[in-house]
Formats: C-alpha cells, sequence, structure tokens
C-alpha cells in the first residue's frame, strides 16, 4: 500500500456523502457545485483545511497556546460560505489535555488582488485539564485576514474566545493557514446510478486505519495526582491518510485512551511519512512521525503537545484490506510522557489519487451532529444532568 498502490481505482468505495457539511452540499445547494467529467453523475463542491494556533488568555493571566483545525466545505460558492467540523486543543502552557469538538461556519471574500477575509464562528463543547470551562460551551467568533498564494493561504487570525457558563474569556491574535482542496459527491437521488469520478472523492483519503495500541510507560512515572503510572496504557484510535506523489503520505489521526486508570486521556494528531514495497502486493514497509495535541486522564503531558515516530510494515490481504503493525517512541516534550509503542491495525485503502476507471455505484455514507442531554453518575456519588455535542 504504497504511493499510488493506497487504494484502487474504484469509486464504489469512496464515502459520497463524507460530512454534515457535504450532506446540506447534496441536498440543497446543487446550484453552486460544477459537473465533474462524468455526464454530470459527480459534482464537486470547493473546501478548504483550516489551521490555526493562538494563544488564550485563562483566569489569573495564564497563557494556553491552542490549536485549532477544521475542515470546511462551500454549501454556498456564490455566497461563499461553508460548514464543517473542527477540533481545538491545548499545545503549549499547563493544561495538556484541554479540548473541544464540534462545528464551524464561515464566509469567505477576495478584496483585492491576493488578499482576502474570513468572518467565521466556532461552536463546541469540551474541557479537561482542571480548565475553568463551566458546563463546556465553547464559542470562538473570528476574523482572517489573508493572502492567498495559489492552493494555500496564510494570515493573522482575530478571534474571542468564550466559555458562556465558565470563567474562561479571552480575545487574541493569532496564525491562520488555509490549503483548498476539492469535495468530490453525487447528489442522493443519483446514489442508484453508477458513477466515474475523476481523481479522489469525498472528504480525499486514500485509505483509512482501526487501530489497537499501548504505551510501555518509563519505570517510576507518576501521573499528576501523584499515582503511579500505569506500565501499559491501552489505546484504541482511527486514521486516514492521502498519498503524496510515489512513496510519501500526510494524514491526521485520533487515539483515546482504552482503560480506566487513565480514563479521558486523548489525542489527535498530524502525521507525515513513507513507504515502499517490500513483495509487490503482499508487503510494505514505511517510517512516519506525528505531531499535534494530547493529554487528559491525569497522564504528565505538561502543555498538550505531543510527537512520535514509528516503523511499520503492512501486510496486504487484498486489493482492499491489510494489516498494519507498528512500533516507536511517543514523547510529550513540556512533560514528562515518554514511552515506547506498539500498535495493529486494520487498513482499508479507498480510491488513489488517479482514481477513474469503469463506472461504479457509489456509496451512501452520512454523518451528523446534535447535542445529547442525559442524567449521569459522578465520581463523588451523586448523579446529575449533563449535555454533550455529538
Amino acid at each position: 500500500m504504497s504511493g499510488p498502490s493506497l487504494g484502487p481505482a474504484a469509486i464504489g468505495r469512496r464515502c459520497a456523502l463524507a460530512t454534515l457539511a457535504a450532506a446540506v452540499v447534496a441536498s440543497w445547494s446543487a446550484p453552486a457545485l460544477a459537473a465533474d467529467g462524468d455526464g454530470g453523475a459527480t459534482e464537486v463542491a470547493s473546501a478548504h483545511a483550516r489551521i490555526t494556533f493562538e494563544k488564550v488568555k485563562f483566569p489569573g493571566d495564564e497563557s494556553v497556546g491552542m490549536l485549532g483545525t477544521s475542515y470546511l466545505v462551500d454549501v454556498s460558492r456564490a455566497h461563499g460560505i461553508s460548514l464543517g467540523p473542527a477540533v481545538y486543543g491545548a499545545i503549549t502552557g499547563n493544561r495538556g489535555g484541554f479540548f473541544t469538538i464540534g462545528g464551524e461556519a464561515a464566509w469567505r471574500q477576495r478584496v483585492v488582488g491576493p488578499f482576502g477575509v474570513e468572518v467565521g464562528m466556532y461552536a463546541g463543547g469540551g474541557g479537561g485539564a482542571a480548565a475553568p470551562q463551566g458546563g463546556g460551551l465553547m464559542l470562538r467568533p473570528h476574523v482572517d485576514l489573508l493572502a492567498e498564494f495559489g492552493a494555500t493561504a496564510f494570515g493573522l487570525s482575530l478571534s474571542h474566545v468564550k466559555f458562556p457558563n465558565g470563567q474562561i474569556s479571552s480575545t487574541q491574535w493569532g496564525l491562520v493557514f488555509n490549503l483548498s482542496d476539492e469535495f468530490r459527491s453525487t447528489r442522493a437521488d443519483r446514489l442508484d446510478a453508477p458513477a466515474r469520478a475523476s481523481g479522489r472523492s469525498g472528504i480525499g483519503f486514500d485509505r483509512i486505519q482501526i487501530v489497537a495500541g499501548a504505551y510501555r510507560t518509563r519505570s517510576g512515572s507518576t501521573l499528576l495526582d501523584g499515582r503511579a503510572e500505569p506500565p501499559t496504557i491501552g489505546l484504541i484510535g482511527v486514521r486516514a491518510e492521502q498519498a503524496i506523489g510515489s512513496s510519501g503520505y500526510w494524514g491526521v489521526e485520533a487515539n483515546g485512551a482504552a482503560q480506566s486508570t487513565v480514563a479521558g486521556y486523548a489525542e489527535f494528531l498530524g502525521t507525515i511519512g513513507a513507504e515502499t514495497e517490500l513483495i509487490h502486493n503482499g508487503l510494505t514497509a514505511g517510517a512516519r512521525v506525528a505531531a499535534g495535541m494530547g493529554g487528559g486522564g491525569g497522564v504528565p503531558t505538561g502543555g498538550g503537545l505531543l510527537v512520535k515516530g514509528s516503523l511499520y510494515g503492512v501486510i496486504r490481504l487484498s486489493p482492499d484490506l491489510g494489516i498494519s503493525i507498528e512500533g516507536g517512541l511517543t514523547s510529550a516534550p513540556q512533560g514528562e510522557l515518554r514511552a515506547a509503542h506498539v500498535a495493529a491495525g486494520l487498513v482499508w485503502a479507498l480510491d488513489g489519487p488517479a482514481a477513474a476507471g469503469v463506472p461504479a455505484r457509489p456509496v451512501r455514507t452520512e454523518f451528523g451532529g446534535g447535542v445529547e442531554h442525559y442524567d449521569a453518575a459522578r465520581r463523588d456519588g451523586e448523579t446529575r444532568p449533563m449535555s454533550l455535542v455529538v
């Protein structure tokens, strides 16, 4: 599964509608889409991945560096409106494990030459790391000034982070980076009609991995509350990756603790790597590095920055499926977490970057968002209401 062999050319395995924003695109914004070269069965919406970094002030003049990532799909190209999921979390300071997950809406407009503006609003839920987030609802309106250079844009972001039920309220400048993309999908009323896509469709990942693994921590290390850190921390997660050239790739991964001792530990990382086939259509070997935000569950990650490096192999079971085995090292540079890690994953190959071939029936995939409310038992023995972003 190296380079272009990340996935065979078959649109039938690609998600045709692959975010809540995409469902909106397919249902009521068809005029904003351009037809792909397949007789109009596949439609193309513009999209962009967005990364921000800013220093947020917590009570007591505490500074927390917050990283934000989002994927926004245009639901109205004519009006510059886009929607999509987003994640914000701490990577500097002393609040490793502080995360929020939610959705973002934005409006973009070119002003003059390569310069433009983006105005948006994020709403999500989360918290952690003993932060004074109150009920956990986070609102983040922002205005970005951007300079575009082809498919990328750089600029400054002015934002206000507010937890209405908590004590966090901060206005700050930050940095923003945008990467343009295309979102190919089919209309819901055409799902029964075979379609041919020229290249990637959906969000655009070439393969997905479901991963289970473990960290082997250092002897004598402790959790933030002074308890001994467990010698092994079990994790379960997911990765999504896209090929770069003939042997490279980039991707994202999300992992969470699978044991009660460190319940609440989570990480969200970006990754880049390279691999090569050792046995044609049989065995692939590679190496990757990853960096992002992690913490929670009392794991000592300091400000939340997490880095890891790995060597791995992938055994192909079929053109679509494989098994990955990985080993490496994980470190929190600002904290005390240092661990060797091992992992095994089920690899599912999707369409490759040059997907074409014969028309195939699209796959319907739906994503939704909302709020859950229920009564939850707490550690102090009481049962109290809880609302969650889902």
